[in-house]
């Protein structure tokens, strides 16, 4: 798929319009084609059946549907409450990567579904080998707008980026897909950025395709 540009509309909001106005400018530069088997990055074959054999210490069943991304720039988080629809999802095994977050913050419902590595998870001076390993083994990354996305996307894995209404610019606008990453898909927020309403689209679309 070639990119493309979207060209400026009547923008109320002064960021939707600069946003608008640079890829207007970008648009010459957005002229290539990504293989859809491009990967950016390559993992070692061994990494990923490691961690696959603590999942499996840990889980007892290997049966991974989510990865809950949690964040707390104010402009990109997502309030752990939004993510309740995720729990809802009967046969989804939720795994956390996320780092330094507060489980008193997650509602009672998401935290007993969720498993967390502890501090010792990508504690090495590699940043994100053991976040790459373990993306290998789960059938869908789900997480706002993090180096997680682009990490995931770089890899190839399956994964889903939630975006607030007005997004970064690279996400380009109305559009469902990434010209960066073939494996990536978007949701994006309505108006008013309702995060819980844009997460039961999300819960639905993962019944939809993994069942459950």
């Amino acid at each position: 798929m070639k990119p493309t540009a979207e060209t400026e509309a009547p923008y109320t909001d002064p960021e939707a319009l600069l946003q608008a106005r640079v890829l207007k400018i970008l648009k010459p530069c957005l002229s290539y084609w990504l293989d859809e088997q491009t990967l950016y990055l390559t993992l070692n074959l061994s990494r990923p059946a490691v961690t696959r054999a603590r999942l499996e210490t840990a889980l007892r069943e290997l049966r991974d549907k989510a990865y809950v991304d949690f964040r707390v720039d104010p402009r990109r988080s997502i309030h752990p409450r939004a993510l309740l629809p995720l729990a809802g999802l009967a046969s989804a095994r939720l795994i956390s990567l996320q780092k330094g977050y507060d489980l008193s913050d997650i509602p009672a419902a998401l935290a007993e579904r969720l498993t967390d590595f502890g501090e010792a998870f990508d504690g090495g001076p590699d940043a994100f080998i053991d976040t790459a390993a373990l993306m290998a083994n789960l059938d869908l990354v789900v997480t706002c707008d993090t180096s997680i996305a682009h990490l995931a996307g770089a890899l190839g894995r399956p994964v889903w980026v939630a975006l607030r209404h007005v997004s970064e610019w690279r996400w380009l606008t109305d559009r469902a897909d990434s010209p960066w990453y073939p494996s990536m898909r978007l949701f994006r927020c309505r108006e008013g950025d309702d995060w819980t309403a844009l997460f039961d689209e999300i819960a639905q679309e993962i019944r939809q395709t993994f069942g459950g």
